[in-house]
C-alpha cells in the first residue's frame, strides 16, 4: 500500500507584494467606431493562503501599523476579476457588498448636535459643522473622521440595511504614497498602505468576541477612547440579545476614495 502525505505549508511573517496592473490582461466590450470599449474585467494575481493554513495573526502597533504576520503561507493565484459596475443583483444582502454612487446615500443628519442617538458625548469634531458632507481632505483629520464621517457612515449603513442600531467604531486611511512618506492622520494613526492579501476581517469566533468588546470600556488604542472614556459604545443588553439569538448583527465596512481620479490605483476587490 502506498500512502501520500501533503507537505505542510512553510510559514512566513512577510506581507506579500501586490501584483501590478500590467501583469494581467484587460477584457473590454466591443465598441463600434472605437478601439476602446467598456472594461468588463481584468486578469490579475491575488495572494491567497496555501492549503493547510488554519490561522493567521497580526497585531497593530502604537502607530496603527500591522505587525509581521504569524502563520501565513502565500499561494499567488491568477483569477478573472469582473467589473461590478452596472451589474444587477450586487447588493449587500445577496452578494455581501454593494456600490453606492454619489447621490445614492444620505449625508449626516441636519442639525445634529454634540450627541446623537445612543452615542452620548460623540461630537462632530473641530471645524466640521453639523450637516457637513465629509470631503477627501477631512479624512486626514481624526476629529473629522470620528465625528462627522462616523455619523455619515452610520446613516449610509442604516439606510442600506434597515438596521435599528448602527454604530461606527474604527477606521483606516489607506494610501500607498502617503504611507511611503510616513504621513500621519492629524491627531490619529499613521496612514496605511493597501491590504495586499485576500482576507476576511472576522471569523465565526472573532465576530461575537469583537461585538462583546464594544459593550465594554474602550481600550487605549480604540479611536473613540478619548471621547467615550470608560463608557461602552454599545449597551450590554443589546449585545447580549444579538449574540444569544434574540437579534441579528453584522459588521459592515464602508469604503470611499479619498479623492476622485480617472486612473484608479489599488481598487477594492470583493471575492465572491
Amino acid at each position: 500500500a502506498a500512502a501520500a502525505a501533503a507537505a505542510a505549508p512553510t510559514p512566513t511573517s512577510t506581507w506579500p507584494p501586490m501584483a501590478k496592473s500590467a501583469d494581467g490582461a484587460v477584457i473590454r466590450s466591443a465598441s463600434a467606431g472605437s478601439a476602446f470599449g467598456e472594461v468588463l474585467g481584468v486578469t490579475g494575481t491575488l495572494n491567497y493562503q496555501q492549503p493547510g493554513v488554519t490561522r493567521v495573526e497580526a497585531r497593530r502597533d502604537a502607530g496603527g501599523s500591522d505587525s509581521p504576520l504569524v502563520g501565513a503561507a502565500w499561494a499567488p493565484t491568477q483569477v478573472l476579476i469582473s467589473s461590478g459596475r452596472h451589474r444587477p443583483g450586487l447588493t449587500l444582502d445577496r452578494a455581501g457588498f454593494q456600490l453606492l454612487t454619489k447621490g445614492e446615500h444620505p449625508g449626516p443628519e441636519k442639525g445634529a448636535g454634540e450627541t446623537k442617538g445612543e452615542h452620548p458625548g460623540l461630537g462632530l469634531g473641530a471645524g466640521v459643522s453639523a450637516g457637513h458632507r465629509v470631503r477627501g481632505e477631512d479624512l486626514y483629520c481624526e476629529r473629522a473622521v470620528i465625528g462627522a464621517y462616523y455619523r455619515e457612515c452610520e446613516e449610509i449603513v442604516k439606510q442600506v440595511t434597515g438596521g435599528r442600531l448602527v454604530a461606527a467604531f474604527d477606521h483606516n486611511v489607506r494610501c500607498d504614497a502617503a504611507k511611503a512618506k510616513g504621513k500621519r492622520i492629524d491627531g490619529g494613526n499613521l496612514v496605511q498602505g493597501a491590504a495586499s492579501l485576500v482576507h476576511g476581517d472576522y471569523t465565526a469566533t472573532s465576530a461575537p468576541w469583537r461585538l462583546q468588546a464594544l459593550a465594554q470600556p474602550p481600550k487605549r488604542n480604540d479611536p473613540l477612547a478619548p471621547i467615550l472614556d470608560q463608557t461602552p459604545l454599545l449597551p450590554k443588553e443589546e449585545v447580549d440579545r444579538a449574540i444569544s439569538g434574540g437579534g441579528r448583527y453584522a459588521f459592515v465596512n464602508v469604503w470611499r476614495p479619498i479623492r476622485t481620479v480617472r486612473a484608479i490605483s489599488g481598487p477594492v476587490l470583493f471575492v465572491g
